[in-house]
């Protein structure tokens, strides 16, 4: 399949010949289950890769971006984005929906390709840069400029 034809998102893509999203998203890869599926494997032998494949039927699109349910042990859920998100992908409503969703059904989860450079709490939340300004432009942080923030924390 030529990936330049079909929709992408950053490192994710949908494949129409499998009806499938492709990710290559390093959440994904770390869930030991989804490497035991018929459909992971026929890949893998097929393309070998490394992408993650999510069956079209358990995606939605979520703030234009395709995103899957995790379900966890302990029953609890949350939908988590696909793509590995870049800063331009990021925006108030994705960043609100991940700190202060309007319910759970609403909360989401995503990586970043930024590394992460405040730890609010005992790293219950760790934020990139970008989460952190646009958490601000919300009113949910203080508006201390963020270079005087990064002194505090020695991240110049």
């Amino acid at each position: 399949m030529n990936q330049q034809s079909a929709k992408r998102w950053n490192d994710c893509w949908y494949d129409e010949k499998r009806r499938a999203y492709i990710t290559h998203n390093e959440y994904f890869k770390k869930i030991p289950s989804i490497h035991e599926t018929e459909h992971q494997q026929k890949y893998d032998q097929e393309i070998g890769d490394g992408g993650i494949v999510v069956r079209e039927f358990k995606v939605k699109s979520l703030f234009g971006y395709p995103a899957c349910k995790i379900n966890y042990k302990d029953g609890s859920s949350i939908w988590f984005l696909l793509p590995t998100m870049t800063d331009d992908m990021l925006t108030k409503e994705i960043v609100k929906a991940r700190l202060i969703p309007d319910s759970q059904e609403n909360a989401i989860m995503y990586e970043t390709t930024s590394k992460p450079w405040i730890e609010i709490g005992n790293g219950e939340l760790i934020l990139t840069e970008k989460e952190y300004e646009l958490g601000k432009d919300l009113g949910y942080y203080t508006y201390t400029p963020i270079d005087a923030v990064k002194s505090l924390f020695k991240y110049n």
